[in-house]
């Protein structure tokens, strides 16, 4: 698809060569490990240069199947139609998902597109779907697997994170515009240059072979004087309007053409600049970097630094240089520019600064509760001492009602004790009680298993461990808290009409092994995953189940510590996955 009124031709070069597709993909990776929000970067060839979180329902089972596809195709139509009509447009395609674009212009051309998908807006419709898989002929049980992995966000949330894909393509689009200027004007310089060769030789040879009046050869080198001077000052024109600062260097470093921009970021004079080496324009510590890369410009054709620009005045500040290597006359120059990137660096020390802070702040939180944690526990040991002695020495005296009024009392310090020990358990995680050392993953879930056993005989239920699990490097103590707590979870909230079913493997993804927790219980209502990570947030009264609602707290907090992640994908009335992603220190 081509922006409105564009000219194909003004755009010669490829997206991924204006922009730094990399950089780009790290940064929403991170994005996506923070929020769980996909993307996806496509150029108008349809090449994918950056993508993250695709769903399996789209890519295993709608792309797969000549008639989903057709709705996929009628999707890509209608957004490829509308997308010019706003900074972002959003469609439900026929097989019941979102997308959403936001189009990348550069210079009236559309070069490229953000995406958004594929996600729900809302619960999805279980039925629907099974319909669905039995019309299209899908495995319908790997299908609702399927669905139950896609994200649901709001219209709220598919809004907000659209203004911001729209704004990331505006920036895209700006960096590849001065990309894409900073290359024509590159490519100018050396075709003027080249012209200007041509020029010279052809004219050389017609006045060695001509037999010219004196009076002819005179005028025809003052026309040939007239263009250089005007080539010439085009060519400065040129570099007059490149961004930031530009520079022209021999082999030995020293300066031979600036723009007027140089001149007054540094403070040195024409004169000054004229000859004199570029390493004068840094501070000692980067001098050695720098010129090395001065040196690859003329050994690889180009070369990329950061360093400090230090001006006449002696105070730096941080550059991104480039470097390309040049031949006029057959000499091989450097020519590049230099852009501030002062605020960049800002505004990371300033992250940087906020997270210690949190980090700070945490810790102190973490010693108060675990102090405060063990001072409850001692009033809490004499209120039940002397409830029960109440109790024993007073019991044939009191009357029903008094004696409900000591069952409730003990009840109610047995429940703050149990509190305050869950609390104490919470503050715990990440206090290095235990150090990290290779674990053996199996052995941590039948550790687990046996401080269940009795739970597990008494609900009759399954517990699969499958496939081989690697050794990974934990706090022993902490990683059996963590599968105990998510086992004894599945035990919990088992369905009433079927006897537990809990399956355990792990997958290896990228950098990450991947380890998931399946039960076939009563499942969790989308609305409140987020909600079951905080303490004390309980999702049913405790005359339905018993807890204090930090168990899946302390799993976020033991994960965290371990440098991973924990998430949930669950069905009311079929099931709930925990899944968790550690990193792979050891194999």
């Amino acid at each position: 698809m081509r922006a409105s009124g564009a000219d194909p031709e003004s755009m010669k070069r490829q997206f991924a060569d204006l922009v730094d597709i990399a950089e780009f993909s790290g940064m929403m990776a991170s994005f996506y490990h923070a929020t769980g929000i996909p993307h996806g970067l496509i150029d108008t060839d349809n090449r994918v240069l950056s993508g993250i979180g695709w769903q399996d329902i789209c890519t295993k089972f709608h792309r797969v199947n000549e008639l989903s596809c057709a709705r996929c195709h009628e999707s890509e139509l209608y957004i490829a139609r509308h997308l010019h009509e706003g900074p972002y447009i959003g469609y439900q395609c026929a097989n019941g998902l979102m997308d959403y674009a936001a189009p990348v212009i550069i210079d009236g051309n559309h070069v490229a597109t953000i995406f958004l998908g594929q996600f729900l807006h809302e619960a999805p419709d279980v039925e629907a779907f099974r319909k669905q898989a039995r019309k299209f002929g899908y495995d319908e049980v790997s299908y609702l697997q399927a669905l139950a992995k896609v994200p649901v966000l709001s219209k709220e949330q598919a809004a907000s994170t659209m203004e911001l894909y729209a704004k990331l393509a505006i920036m895209l689009a700006q960096s590849g515009h001065e990309r894409l200027r900073h290359l024509e004007a590159l490519d100018e310089v050396v075709r003027l240059n080249s012209e200007l060769n041509s020029k010279v030789e052809e004219r050389t040879r017609e006045l060695a072979l001509s037999n010219i009046s004196l009076e002819e050869e005179v005028e025809e080198h003052k026309q040939v004087e007239g263009l250089l001077k005007r080539e010439h000052d085009f060519v400065q024109a040129l570099i007059e309007g490149l961004p930031g600062v530009y520079y022209l260097l021999d082999q030995q470093g020293r300066f031979v053409l600036w723009n007027k921009n140089f001149e007054v970021v540094t403070g040195f004079s024409a004169d000054e600049l004229h000859g004199m080496s570029a390493l004068d324009c840094f501070k000692e510590a980067d001098q050695n970097l720098v010129r090395d890369r001065i040196a690859a410009v003329f050994k690889e054709g180009r070369a990329e630094v950061e360093a400090m620009f230090a001006g006449k005045d002696g105070r730096g500040a941080p550059y991104y240089f480039t470097g390309v290597k040049v031949e006029l006359n057959g000499v091989p120059y450097l020519t590049g520019v230099g852009v501030d990137i002062a605020e960049r660096h800002n505004s990371a020390r300033a992250l940087l600064e906020k997270t210690e802070a949190i980090e700070r702040s945490n810790a102190e939180l973490e010693q108060f509760a675990y102090v405060a944690s063990h001072d409850l526990r001692e009033p809490l040991r004499m209120i039940s001492s002397y409830v029960g002695l109440l109790e024993r020495r007073y019991g044939e005296k009191l009357d029903a009602e008094a004696k409900e009024f000591i069952a409730f009392a003990k009840d109610g310090a047995q429940r703050m004790d149990h509190l305050v020990l869950d609390l104490l358990e919470y503050s715990r995680v990440g206090r290095h009680n235990h150090p990290k050392q290779p674990i053996d993953l199996r052995a941590a879930i039948d550790e687990a298993k046996a401080n269940l056993a009795l739970a597990i005989q008494e609900n009759k239920a399954l517990v699969n461990v499958h496939g081989d699990l690697p050794t990974i490097e934990a706090n022993a103590h902490e990683l059996i808290r963590l599968f105990q707590n998510l086992i004894g979870n599945a035990l919990k909230y088992r369905h009433a009409a079927r006897p537990p079913c809990i399956d355990i493997d792990c997958k290896e993804v990228k950098s990450e092994w991947v380890i998931s927790v399946a039960d076939n219980g009563i499942g969790i209502d989308p609305k409140y995953f987020e909600r079951i990570f905080l303490v004390f947030q309980r999702l049913h009264s405790r005359k339905d189940y018993e807890g204090t609602g930090i168990g899946l707290a302390v799993c976020k907090k033991i994960v965290e510590h371990h440098g991973g992640r924990i998430w949930v994908h669950s069905t009311p009335g079929i099931g709930t996955t925990f899944s968790i992603a550690l990193p792979k220190r050891i194999a």
